[in-house]
């Protein structure tokens, strides 16, 4: 599911303001390649909001013109045109520690500047993906 361009309510909603700034910082810092941000915990506590809030005050630094529609794997064409775009990908609700693989392969062909967002319940996930925050 694409997440909308939309801003997020976020009025009201206590902490959310750390939390949103800390992870504007991570996306900010330079890298020599694609930087993975994970946000872990428990069910219910806001990681997808504040996914949705990272995304909505960010996505237009990014090129998101790219319809993926896939459960399994990317094909070589998306891999080839997203390879050459700075992207913002949030993936929400990680389970299973192969699925970034599955979906990414490696992430060496993604441009350095890129950054992809991935909540999880699951610190193990983050691990495994080697996570950069």
């Amino acid at each position: 599911m694409r997440l909308s361009k939309y801003p997020v309510n976020s009025k009201g909603l206590i902490g959310i303001d750390k939390s949103v700034a800390h992870l504007e910082s991570l996306l900010k810092k330079e890298s020599k390649k694609v930087r993975v941000i994970g946000i872990w915990g428990m069910g219910g506590i806001g990681k997808t909001t504040i996914a949705e809030e990272i995304f909505s005050q960010n996505h237009f630094e990014y090129e998101e013109d790219v319809k993926i529609d896939t459960p399994n794997r990317l094909s070589s064409d998306i891999e080839r045109r997203i390879g050459r775009m700075k992207v913002l990908i949030v993936l929400d609700d990680v389970k299973d520690t192969d699925q970034l693989e599955m979906l990414f392969g490696t992430l060496d062909w993604f441009r350095s500047d890129s950054r992809i967002i991935v909540t999880t319940r699951d610190k193990q996930v983050l691990i495994a993906n080697e996570a950069d925050d």
